[in-house]
């Protein structure tokens, strides 16, 4: 049986992982991430885009990133454009995928908030939507309440997961199970979802 059909829903929670800096990420840490690419092309055939490392100065902050994921489920929640649009996924999800396509795919450096809005503007146009949605966006993305929001998902996601990010974590009666992750096979990780209910 799917999830979906036990009333199961899923929710993001922000984990942070860098903070904001303008600081260029040591060459060393683009190394090993450089690495992590190739080990992850290789065992999962995921498609990299390595022109990154070449025309962007990395730096080692993923909080914009996160601000601009909430600020896209904020505005969602405010002005019910998933639900007005009958979108099968949530505006929020739409701006995931497409900074993670304008990062891996693309070699756009999401750690600059002109991107972030680029990519929203993009996501906006590409639902026929007005310019305005793209002003809003951005007053919720930089106001300071924004980032007290991610700071306390940050807060919250760590008390939930200790084996770092991504994690999923299933919460059914009111108790949490760290779920192992499987990038190969889905099924293994719906069947540990499954022996929760019988714990």
């Amino acid at each position: 049986m799917l999830l979906a059909e036990q009333g199961i829903t899923t929710v993001n929670l922000l984990g942070g992982l860098a903070p904001d800096t303008d600081q260029p990420m040591p060459i060393e840490l683009q190394q090993q991430i450089q690495a992590h690419w190739y080990r992850i092309n290789e065992q999962l055939g995921t498609e990299f885009n390595f022109d990154f490392w070449l025309i962007n100065t990395p730096r080692r902050s993923t909080y914009p990133a996160c601000r601009a994921v909430l600020a896209a489920r904020l505005l969602d929640q405010k002005y019910q454009i998933s639900h007005s649009l009958g979108l099968a996924s949530s505006l929020e999800d739409r701006m995931i995928d497409s900074i993670q396509r304008g990062y891996y795919l693309r070699a756009l450096n999401p750690s600059e908030n002109s991107i972030l809005v680029l990519l929203f503007d993009e996501l906006i146009h590409t639902l026929g939507l007005s310019d305005e949605y793209i002003k809003l966006f951005v007053e919720i993305f930089r106001d300071h309440s924004t980032h007290v929001k991610l700071l306390e998902e940050i807060s919250m996601s760590r008390k939930l997961t200790s084996s770092g990010f991504p994690s999923l974590v299933f919460n059914p009666d009111s108790k949490y199970y760290a779920i192992p992750l499987d990038y190969s096979d889905p099924n293994v990780m719906l069947e540990h979802i499954n022996a929760c209910f019988a714990i």
